[in-house]
């Protein structure tokens, strides 16, 4: 799920404050996810670069 984000900030689908809102909103709903790779990817983009 979290690789989908990558590929769309990557390409210009979502900018990176859409990505960091969604990807926020889907960690409050599924707790499933790996809080740990949210983050390090909202620090990311907050800096504006694409997660490596």
């Amino acid at each position: 799920m979290i690789y989908i984000f990558d590929e769309l900030v990557k390409h210009d689908l979502l900018d990176f404050q859409q990505a960091i809102e969604k990807l926020e909103q889907l960690s409050q709903i599924n707790d499933g996810l790996p809080k740990k790779e949210i983050q390090k990817r909202i620090e990311s983009w907050k800096n504006k670069k694409h997660f490596e």
